[in-house]
């Protein structure tokens, strides 16, 4: 059985997005990075994940926003709801940040990361870009490591499943 992972909005981003869809606009720098706003959407992002408690999963993906992932144990710590809800559930904790490199150091909270490069000896998975979909070639795997693809919409039918051949 191959695992199965649910890819949800940090509650950073969750923050962002739904003021977005509210109000029309981007929320401010300051309340965005402000750690009680955050800390309550992460009360109500855990909420929602544990109608997912009978579903299988096996691990929780935190997708930021490229570069916005937390910095230190402490920003991490503003995500406390969600991630003790996770870790009830037995579920792995990733985050997935789309900037150049991996975001975090993995300590004891975070099981992996997905970025698109990863420094030597991190566990995670290394994201394809849009080139390797026209044709490009793949960075190869560290131990520990698993591929993260999203195909562009842009991307060629034939050229996709010639790549997805190449990885097999």
């Amino acid at each position: 059985q191959k695992p199965l992972a649910l890819v949800v909005p940090s509650p950073r981003r969750w923050l962002a997005s739904a003021y977005q869809a509210a109000h029309g606009e981007a929320l401010e720098a300051a309340v965005a990075s402000d750690a009680d706003e955050i800390d309550g959407a992460s009360v109500f992002l855990a909420d929602f994940l544990r109608s997912f408690a009978e579903s299988d999963i096996d691990a929780l993906v935190l997708m930021e926003n490229p570069g916005e992932a937390p910095a230190s144990e402490d920003q991490l710590s503003w995500y406390d709801p969600v991630i003790n809800t996770a870790k009830h559930y037995r579920w792995q904790i990733g985050v997935l940040d789309p900037a150049p490199i991996a975001p975090l150091s993995l300590g004891d909270t975070i099981d992996f990361c997905i970025a698109p490069s990863l420094g030597a000896g991190t566990f995670g998975g290394l994201m394809l870009d849009v080139d390797f979909w026209q044709g490009g070639t793949a960075l190869p795997l560290g131990k520990g490591q698993f591929r993260y693809a999203v195909i562009p919409l842009s991307a060629n039918p034939e050229t996709v499943l010639q790549q997805l051949a190449r990885l097999r």
